[in-house]
């Protein structure tokens, strides 16, 4: 249970790790260069720490359920994506909101400008949506079969 323990802590810093590198890329912000090298001093050692305790009690290893183990990883990936799918959407929400966003086209209707959405933005939703789906849909079916039948 430690080990699992230890993997989703290691996950979750490394999910951080990857989200102040993307900030940093853009907006180049020393805050998020020094969150960028904090996470990568934390993943080190919380992966050193998983060596040591496998090298020293290999035992933990057999304890390790690979069910349960994909099944927690797969509703930690799935609530991930889900926080990028609705960071993008209140992203493009409020500019839907700002009506300096639109302009009047040639037939006299008021559409939105080219750049009022960022090519980011919806590559990351685009990009995000096949990890939300699948692994929302693999953990959704099990916590079903946990539910009703008692087992992964």
């Amino acid at each position: 249970m430690i080990i699992l323990a230890l993997l989703i802590a290691l996950f979750i810093s490394f999910v951080v790790h990857i989200y102040f590198l993307f900030q940093y890329l853009l907006k180049v912000n020393k805050k998020y260069l020094y969150g960028f090298i904090n996470t990568a001093v934390t993943n080190i050692l919380i992966a050193g720490i998983i060596m040591f305790a496998l090298v020293y009690k290999p035992e933990l290893i057999r304890g390790i359920n690979p069910g349960q183990v994909l099944w927690v990883f797969s509703g930690l990936i799935f609530l991930v994506t889900f926080g990028v799918q609705v960071n993008v959407l209140r992203r493009i929400y409020c500019t839907f909101k700002n009506p300096a966003n639109y302009h009047l086209n040639f037939f006299g209707k008021k559409v939105l400008n080219r750049d009022a959405v960022s090519k980011f933005d919806v590559f990351a939703f685009f990009g995000a949506m096949p990890f939300f789906l699948v692994a929302g849909a693999y953990f959704i079916a099990r916590l079903i079969n946990y539910i009703l039948y008692g087992r992964l």
